[in-house]
């Protein structure tokens, strides 16, 4: 059986590469497949399937072999009327309803939801744009540690105090380029306790990345941390605060 599975899924391949004409499809309404019960159908979707779930009067009538992006409808009696309920990684479900006819039909079907495209396009991205960003954040913090000159980045008097609870932390300078704007702070702990920090604590309205010197300060101690923000947010909070 795992053999046949095999040779299917080879099949499927070859199959889907060749097949054309796309049908569009939306979670909003069902799907009608005009299938042959002498031959397996190959489904295939524009987006990764999660999981795929068969019902049909008969148990026995067919089986269902799922892919990564698809499934093969496998049939085992002449007439065949299946939904097939198949969920995406999104979590949207497609329902599918599947049914022999005696004319020459289909064994290959793509289906794609311009929707799932949209989505796919959007996190590809966000994840470039986001390692994009890590790279950046680590450049800058390291000619920021080392004091280094930094391309495209201005070096700028910007002094400013917070005080707090437990912290104080102290601004001097702050370096401003054409896309980000980068802050060293000096943080001291100004109790009688250990403290214990995370970059999560710092994190706020255009804040990209944190950079701490370490996460456990103790009593009086001073350590420096490093901020990496949107140029964009710092020019509307300074126009705000103005």
């Amino acid at each position: 059986m795992k053999k046949i599975i095999n040779i299917l899924i080879f099949n499927v391949v070859l199959a889907v590469s060749v097949a054309a004409g796309t049908i569009r499809i939306s979670n909003d309404n069902a799907t009608d497949l005009y299938i042959a019960a002498s031959k397996p159908s190959v489904v295939d979707f524009n987006f990764i399937v999660k999981k795929a779930k068969l019902v049909q009067a008969f148990s026995d009538a067919s089986s269902l072999e799922l892919l990564d992006k698809g499934f093969i409808l496998i049939p085992k009696k002449s007439v065949i009327a299946a939904t097939v309920v198949v969920t995406a990684m999104d979590g949207t479900t497609y329902v599918l309803n599947m049914q022999t006819r005696r004319e020459r039909v289909k064994s290959v079907f793509h289906l794609e939801d311009p929707m799932q495209g949209y989505k796919s396009k959007a996190q590809k991205n966000l994840r470039f744009e986001t390692d994009k960003i890590d790279t950046d954040a680590r450049n800058i913090v390291k000619a920021i540690l080392l004091d280094k000159p930094l391309s495209g980045f201005e070096k700028v008097k910007a002094e400013r105090s917070v005080s707090g609870t437990d912290i104080d932390m102290r601004r001097k300078n702050r370096y401003v380029g054409s896309k980000y704007v980068a802050d060293r702070w000096e943080i001291t702990n100004k109790t009688g306790k250990v403290l214990y920090f995370s970059g999560e604590d710092f994190y706020t309205k255009g804040v990209l990345a944190v950079s701490l010197q370490k996460k456990r300060i103790q009593p009086g101690e001073s350590v420096f941390m490093i901020t990496l923000l949107n140029k964009y947010s710092v020019y509307l909070s300074e126009k705000e605060g103005s």
